[in-house]
């Protein structure tokens, strides 16, 4: 009998399982479209994409006790994305065996300038000490990264973020 009833319902659950495959939160997918309408003048479209997704997916995982539009909220997750797009893009284009200090700083004001390439000077230091601050933290982190996970390696970094 069960057999039955699960033969008929596998059809359905087929056409559907893309459709969950696929959910998104509203307001991610919102706050992603609005992120690209800001595009603008941007030198990498694809790092600016990448930023925006993955600041989108930390304001909309941020503890409901927080404010999602507040300006503490946006400052939280603006340096997690950088730091992780900078993590990532070391890791992706030289490995993270010969990181030095200096290659993280680069990156990481490298990130900032592609998500806002008409920052003001104030706006730009500010920027600026996030990744003077992080980087040799970055360093020492990248240095035992074998010995982490996924999870806990960016737990890490939202550590390091939010100490800078």
């Amino acid at each position: 009998m069960r057999l039955n009833k699960f033969i008929r319902i596998l059809p359905l659950m087929i056409t559907l399982l893309p459709s969950f495959a696929h959910a998104q939160d509203p307001s991610s997918t919102s706050c992603e479209k609005t992120w690209m309408t800001n595009v603008g003048d941007t030198s990498d479209e694809v790092t600016f994409r990448d930023f925006g997704q993955k600041y989108c997916d930390c304001v909309a995982n941020q503890p409901l006790g927080q404010n999602a539009g507040s300006t503490k909220t946006e400052a939280i997750c603006m340096s997690r994305t950088a730091l992780y797009l900078t993590m990532d893009n070391i890791g992706a284009d030289a490995g993270l065996s010969n990181l030095t200090v200096d290659k993280i700083k680069s990156s990481c004001n490298d990130i900032w300038s592609i998500v806002n390439p008409n920052i003001n000077a104030v706006n730009k230091q500010k920027n600026s000490n996030i990744c003077i601050c992080a980087a040799p933290k970055l360093n020492a982190l990248a240095k035992d990264k074998e010995n982490y996970t996924d999870r806990e390696w960016y737990a890490k970094i939202n550590e390091i973020a939010a100490g800078c």
